[in-house]
């Protein structure tokens, strides 16, 4: 398999994945919207957190599927779970700007 398709894998299985999504998903985009409501937020530090979500899948993927290569990670290599973050960020931006979107609204309630 090449970087590309090994990524797309490893992003259908987390996204599917409903441990997870509860665990990693909801808090990076909970994070990550709150950062973006109070005019925080930073691309980087927020493909970091991507990131962390692809290498629990990978460690997950491997550990339900098995395989070898890359230790705890299996076949995905660090390329590919990089890649894979950053799918992850680009199919939950919408997401994000929707929570920032309630955040920033009820700030404006309180104030």
């Amino acid at each position: 398999m090449t970087t590309d398709t090994d990524a797309r894998e490893l992003t259908l299985f987390a996204e599917n994945d409903g441990d997870l999504y509860r665990s990693r998903i909801l808090p990076i985009i909970a994070n990550l919207a709150r950062k973006v409501a109070a005019g925080t937020f930073d691309a980087d530090k927020a493909l970091t957190l991507w990131r962390y979500a692809a290498d629990d899948a990978a460690q997950r993927y491997t550990k339900a599927h098995g395989g070898a290569g890359f230790g705890s990670y299996g076949i995905f290599s660090l390329p590919t779970r990089k890649a894979c973050a950053a799918m992850l960020a680009e199919g939950y931006a919408e997401h994000v700007a929707e929570e920032a979107q309630t955040i920033a609204a009820a700030r404006q309630v309180r104030k």
